[in-house]
């Protein structure tokens, strides 16, 4: 046990120096910005997370990048 208690400190640092930059919020539930899904299945997937989250009070949001440089900066 104590060996996890040592190791957890130097895990935290590690994962926080190759942490991604999280970027803004997105204002759809379903972004796609790679291109790869067709405008009718993003509409779709949409108004499904939207009922979704009015039937559950939970938020579930999908961003499809091509890379993960793709990725804007916070704002």
């Amino acid at each position: 046990m104590n060996a996890i208690r040592n190791f957890f400190p130097l895990f935290i640092a590690c994962a926080s120096l190759n942490a991604a930059t999280i970027p803004s919020a997105p204002n759809q539930y379903f972004n796609d910005y790679a291109g790869l899904i067709t405008p009718r299945s993003v509409a779709f997937f949409n108004d499904l997370l939207a009922g979704f989250e009015r039937e559950t009070s939970n938020q579930i949001v999908v961003d499809i990048y091509r890379s993960l440089t793709q990725i804007p900066p916070p704002e």
